[in-house]
C-alpha cells in the first residue's frame, strides 16, 4: 500500500495491490470532502505527460471515491513516472475540483505494488 496527499488539503491518493493482484485506487478525505458527491460519477485523472483520463469513481459515504481500476492497470505505471498527477472530482451541481498528489520519489513505497498488480 502507499499513500500521498494532495497539495491542497486533507485528501489522500491511495494505491494498495492484494495478493492476489488486485488494485485499489482511492481518493479519501480525513473528514469528508467540503462538498456533496455522487453515487457514481467520471472522475478525471492526467498528469504532465498522459491526457485527461475519464475513469468510473463511486463514493459510498461522502469521505472516499473508489476509481474503477481496471483502466487504471494500464494508465497508473505511465502517470507514475511524472513528478504529479491530477484528480478532478465532480460535486453534484457539476463543478469540479482538482488534487495534484506527488508521485515521486516513488521506488521504493511502489516497487512492490508495479511488480504484482501493473501491467508490463
Amino acid at each position: 500500500m502507499a499513500v500521498t496527499q494532495a497539495a491542497e488539503d486533507d485528501t489522500w491518493l491511495l494505491l494498495a495491490c492484494s495478493p492476489g493482484e488486485r488494485l485499489t485506487v482511492s481518493v479519501i478525505h480525513n473528514e469528508q470532502f467540503p462538498f456533496p458527491l455522487k453515487t457514481s460519477s467520471s472522475v478525471k485523472i492526467r498528469s504532465k505527460n498522459v491526457p485527461v483520463v475519464s475513469v468510473e469513481g463511486k463514493s459510498i459515504k461522502n469521505d472516499q471515491i473508489f476509481v474503477d481500476p481496471k483502466p487504471m492497470r494500464h494508465i497508473m505505471p505511465l502517470l507514475l513516472q511524472d513528478s504529479y498527477l491530477v484528480v478532478s472530482i465532480p460535486e453534484r451541481d457539476g463543478a469540479v475540483h482538482d488534487y495534484t498528489f506527488s508521485t515521486q520519489p516513488n521506488d521504493l513505497a511502489l516497487a512492490p505494488i508495479r511488480s504484482h498488480c501493473f501491467d508490463s
